[in-house]
């Protein structure tokens, strides 16, 4: 299997996903904590769900304990 890209994936028969390289992860945390900084206190909401998607990003660094989900896909050999 070639390796996977940022982008829409479907497993199986489920509802379509995310999946975000790690690369591109990390870029999008660092960016958007800057963006952060610009949000109103006022408008807290906002700010709190775009931390967490911050954390969510960057918990790809391969530097950190966070242990992933790991996902084995084989290739049909039929």
């Amino acid at each position: 299997m070639s390796r996977v890209e940022t982008g829409p994936v479907r497993i199986d028969d489920d509802w379509k996903g995310l999946f975000i390289r790690g690369d591109t992860a990390l870029g999008l945390s660092v960016t958007l904590q800057q963006v952060l900084v610009l949000i109103p206190d006022e408008n807290w909401l906002a700010k709190a769900q775009l931390q967490d998607a911050i954390e969510l990003l960057a918990s790809v660094d391969e530097h950190n304990d966070i242990e992933p989900v790991l996902l084995t896909i084989k290739e049909d050999t039929e």
